[in-house]
């Protein structure tokens, strides 16, 4: 039966004054639904036509940082580049005056081949911040560097949430760093791994590992808290339930072939182990040819067993043996001096993990490796947590920098903040509402705890930068708005680095001679 044209008009008469009236209550900014999509009335405006530049402009970014694969200086010139470099401090220290250091001047940024002068750079330049102007909580990064005292070469680890994964952004900033102040090698890696690819180092082991760590995917918790330098360890297990005489496995490491020239060559290589119930051996083979074999003795305590060669293995195979196996917290593929950058990826961390594992531990891992720097980059973890106070972070970060200082006086640590991240609003994409917030919280608890600050949001192009990233070509940011492509990874890299190597060359030139008058 046909409904008559009144009927018809006055229902939909009806409808027109329901969502009239839903029109009118319903919030201007849209109901959430999630933190990605929200329910919204359409309105003239979102007819108008978009800006086009409501975006970061970046162009002064990409105009001073060139994208190279591999940006290694050949060897003669990185001896010429640190012989400038530490002839002019030594004299320096001697005639206890500064004398202008044009040739360093010249290649403030070795690595990247360009020609940018200092005065350029201070223009361009996001430079780390310090709680106040008496207080250089890297002195003792930028010392070690120049004394090079302690055993092996000076050690930065760089810690970091799903943003660093991969080892994307360190292996870049360990590329600057070795063509700066010489070494070479991929630094502390786990003895397995389960849940990424890394640019620089592929794993392969038997399947009776099993990995102990307090984040990310896969957690596992140990019955103690030693989990060391990595915050993960890897312990052997039985190959099958009823073998209650002997444990063995293996892994084995090479070189990826994306990795960059400096990593690719290494003289030493150290396991650090614990909790070692009884003797074990360990084999170290190139492929299938045996190098050495070494045994770890019986003992609850910290050790290190040490391999050294003349030529790099080409995949170097470690099997274990033994009637109890320790847990292995990493093996440190070095150089016997200048500088190592370890990657510490923390999928899904906020960076407050450091508490929860034995710290005494932790401090005699870091004395082994001689660590004179940590680097923490994290919050992206945050960001989707939108709130209006961010107090409760800066407190946890707070304590976890607090405790790291209170066990390693000496220790330098830089915290690098937040990046940009984005949300569809309205057609556009625009930075979530609290990132500065957090970046804000991140940074005063740093200063609070003595450490330096680096701002990355503002260093990448503030808000609304993320977009800018996105859509830049190349692409330096993945579609998610979230995470850096390689390109964008090795932009950041290479920013922090110019930030790091601007204030290690004030600090040679101003604090240097004054420390030595004071002796």
């Amino acid at each position: 039966m046909l409904m008559k044209p009144f009927k018809i008009l006055l229902f939909m008469a009806s409808l027109f004054i329901f969502f009239l009236g839903v029109y009118l209550i319903f919030p201007t900014s849209g109901l959430a639904i999630s933190e990605q999509f929200s329910l919204k009335f359409i309105t003239p405006a979102d007819f108008e036509k978009k800006e086009n530049n409501t975006y970061a402009d970046i162009s002064n970014i990409l105009k001073t940082h060139t994208l190279l694969t591999d940006t290694t200086f050949p060897e003669n010139s990185k001896k010429d580049l640190q012989s400038t470099i530490f002839s002019h401090i030594t004299d320096t220290i001697k005639k206890k005056t500064f004398q202008p250091i044009s040739s360093i001047e010249k290649i403030i940024l070795p690595a990247s081949k360009t020609n940018i002068s200092i005065d350029s750079l201070k223009l361009s330049l996001q430079k780390i911040e310090y709680p106040d102007s008496t207080l250089n909580p890297l002195k003792n990064f930028f010392a070690g560097l120049i004394s090079r005292e302690g055993n092996g070469p000076i050690r930065i680890m760089h810690y970091g949430d799903s943003q660093i994964e991969g080892d994307r952004v360190s292996s870049v900033l360990r590329n600057r760093m070795h063509a700066f102040f010489g070494g070479s090698g991929p630094g502390l890696v786990p003895a397995t791994v389960d849940n990424l690819i890394s640019l620089t180092v592929l794993h392969n082991s038997s399947n009776n590992w099993k990995i102990f760590k307090k984040c990310g995917f896969n957690q596992r918790y140990a019955e103690h808290k030693k989990y060391g330098a990595l915050l993960n360890f890897s312990r052997l297990t039985p190959i099958s339930p009823n073998d209650t005489n002997t444990v063995q496995g293996w892994f084995s490491l090479k070189k990826s072939p994306y990795c960059m020239e400096s990593v690719k060559k290494y003289k030493q290589c150290r396991i650090f182990c614990a909790n070692n119930k009884k003797q074990a051996c360990v084999e170290l083979y190139n492929k299938e040819v045996l190098l050495d074999k070494k045994y770890i003795s019986a003992e609850n305590n910290f050790s290190i067993v040490k391999f050294s060669f003349e030529e790099t293995p080409e995949e170097a195979v470690f099997k274990f043996k033994g009637t109890s196996c320790p847990d292995v917290y990493g093996i440190a593929l070095d150089d016997e001096t200048g500088i190592a950058v370890d990657n510490v990826a923390m999928r899904g961390s906020a960076g407050l993990e450091f508490t929860k594992t034995d710290l005494e531990f932790l401090k005699e891992m870091y004395k082994s490796l001689n660590v004179k720097l940590v680097i923490l980059q994290f919050g992206v973890n945050i960001v989707p947590n939108v709130t209006s106070n961010y107090s409760y972070y800066e407190e946890g970060l707070y304590n976890q920098l607090a405790s790291l200082k209170k066990v390693c006086p000496d220790l330098s640590i830089l915290v690098v903040g937040v990046s940009d991240m984005s949300r569809r609003m309205n057609g556009n994409y625009v930075s979530y509402p609290n990132v500065e917030l957090i970046r804000d919280a991140q940074k005063r608890a740093a200063f609070k705890a003595g450490c330096a600050f680096w701002d990355l949001y503002e260093a990448m192009g503030g808000r609304n930068s993320m977009p800018s990233w996105v859509f830049a070509k190349p692409q330096l940011a993945r579609t998610d708005f979230t995470h850096f492509t390689n390109k964008g990874a090795a932009i950041v890299a290479d920013l922090l680095y110019n930030a790091m190597i601007f204030d290690y060359l004030d600090y040679a030139k101003k604090s240097l001679p004054i420390d030595e008058a004071r002796k």
